[in-house]
This record gives C-alpha cells, structure tokens and sequence, in this order.
C-alpha cells in the first residue's frame, strides 16, 4: 500500500539521480490509452517520447524496469521519478552531445597517439641508422689509421 503523505527524496534537478535520458521521458497523471474500455481508468504512467515506449515494472524471474508498449500505474509523480532513476535506458534513446562528443575525443586521441607511436618508431630507425654509419666512419677511421693514413676530419 503507498501512503500519500510519505515523500520521497528524489529532487527534481537531482542530476546523480536522473539519467541522461530523463528529459525525454514525459510523465503523464491521467493517461488513458487510445481506446479504451468502458472500466478503463486513468493512470499515471511514464512514456520515453522518442520511442514511443512506455515504463513497466515486472517482479518476475527478470525483476526490474523495462520499457514496453504499454505502461504501469506509478500512481505519483515522486514515484515516476524514482522508478525512471532505476530503469535501463529506452530505445532508441540518443545519447547527449557530450557523450559523442566524448566519443570523438577518444577517436582524436588513438589516432594522435597512433601517429606519435609511427614518428616515435621513425625516429628510432633513424637513430639507429646514424648509431651504425657512426661505428662505420669509426671502424674505416680506425683501419687507415693502422696502414698508415692520417685523417684529417677529426
């Protein structure tokens, strides 16, 4: 049984509890269906506007949230915000601006890192090329020094 007079502590602006997808949930106190019965009453229900869908609660073997084509009876609005805190993501809910954009970062990042690792490895075989033509001007400086030859470039 709900007791109307008990509050829930779910702020309305309480942005660690209301998931990204909140703003395209609409709460709706006396929703009736499209055709409904005589004995039909309204209910309060919550309905993920871009997909259409609405929020349900099953207490069977898959407990939980689920979004489907028609909704339960949350009863109040403190109740609707809690449950929509609690559920999966509806479909076809679009991520943020901020979550793509965090996801283009992350792109920028691997192919900034993956052309600093070619110019890292670039730079290595270029210092190992001068390591080796420098052992090899040693070894011929070394050579003509014992037949005799005197070098002038040291």
């Amino acid at each position: 049984m709900v007791d109307d007079e008990r509050e829930l502590s779910v702020a309305p602006d309480d942005g660690l509890r209301q998931p990204w997808w909140f703003s395209e949930c609409e709460r709706i106190p006396k929703y009736m269906p499209p055709h409904p019965r005589d004995d039909t009453e309204p209910r309060f229900v919550v309905k993920h506007v871009p997909s259409n869908s609405f929020l349900r609660h099953s207490a069977g073997p898959r407990q939980g949230h689920f979004w489907d084509s028609y909704g339960d009876d949350y009863l109040r609005d403190d109740l609707a915000r809690l449950a929509i805190s609690q559920a999966p993501p509806p479909p076809k809910a679009t991520p943020p601006p901020a979550v793509a954009e965090l996801e283009e970062l992350r792109a920028l990042v691997r192919r900034q890192r993956n052309a600093y690792e070619e110019q890292k490895q670039k730079l290595h075989e270029r210092d190992k090329t001068i390591t080796f033509l420098r052992n090899k001007i040693q070894a011929i400086g070394a050579a003509a020094e014992s037949a005799g030859f005197r070098s002038d470039l040291s």
